[in-house]
């Protein structure tokens, strides 16, 4: 668990720097947020179809890695609004319908924003 907390941090903060910056000052950990998802490898947060895409490519790349990746490209995905938050609660609302996130389209739009 720990590495891939690790790996969510150091995605987040290099992809969303000001997003991050913003949440530690409003007294937000990112990983608090992200943990959940990290550990139940967003079982219960995507509906079913996307969690089947995303466990494929788990087991596809043969690395739980993917799921901080994943959990980072939501963080960037919703950075602007995360900037404007001022407590927890909205963080939690914020990402509380993912139901419309389309993984395999965010994985690559991240991983390829990276580059």
């Amino acid at each position: 668990m720990l590495p891939l907390c690790k790996l969510f941090e150091e995605l987040v903060v290099r992809s969303s720097p000001a997003a991050v910056f913003h949440l530690i000052n409003i007294g937000i950990k990112p990983l608090d947020i992200a943990f959940p998802w990290i550990q139940s490898a967003f079982s219960g947060v995507l509906d079913i179809d996307q969690v089947l895409l995303l466990w494929d490519r788990i087991i596809g790349y043969d690395s739980l890695e993917i799921v901080a990746i994943f959990a980072a490209a939501l963080f960037h995905l919703r950075a602007n609004e995360l900037e404007l938050i001022t407590k927890r609660d909205e963080a939690d609302e914020l990402f509380a319908e993912l139901i419309d996130i389309q993984v395999v389209t965010l994985l690559q739009d991240y991983l390829f924003s990276l580059q």
